[in-house]
């Protein structure tokens, strides 16, 4: 998956990078390059961290936002790819029980469209997916009713 990351040129050094998906989690470097990889550096550690305590690991949002957001005003944007779902704790087990047809489908499109190959972290990403939309439309929801009253 892709964090959005705002990259401020600091006149006197580096760079410094903030990760706004990623509450507290920023980085730096002498140059653009090192600030990308120190970022990601600082990015998987801090997912580390958060999966350790059990703590959600933050999903990428709406990059638009964070496009217009004053707070990021005059930032470079690059992107870091990261997989969170390797910081959601130890794999187990499971048994999930579909229609034949079904499991064909799903194995034929992870053949063609997933870069690992893996039905388990297509099923694992297409859940998140639908939750993580599910969440938001309640978020939208409470948004509506708390303008409106």
């Amino acid at each position: 998956m892709k964090y959005l990351v705002a990259v401020h040129k600091d006149p006197d050094t580096g760079f410094g990078v903030t990760i706004p998906d990623v509450t507290g989690c920023f980085s730096y470097g002498d140059t653009f390059e090192e600030a990308l990889d120190n970022a990601k550096e600082a990015l998987a550690e801090h997912l580390e961290i958060l999966a350790e305590d059990g703590v959600d690991i933050p999903i990428p949002g709406d990059q638009a936002e964070h496009l217009v957001n004053p707070d990021f005003e005059g930032a470079l944007w690059a992107f870091i790819d990261l997989d969170p779902y390797d910081y959601m704790g130890k794999a187990k087990r499971i048994n999930v029980t579909m229609p034949g047809y079904a499991l064909k489908k799903i194995d034929d499109f992870v053949e063609r469209h997933t870069k690992d190959h893996d039905r388990s972290k297509f099923l694992l990403r297409a859940a998140m997916s639908v939750m993580e939309k599910e969440a938001r439309f309640d978020k939208g929801k409470e948004e509506d009713v708390a303008d409106c009253c």
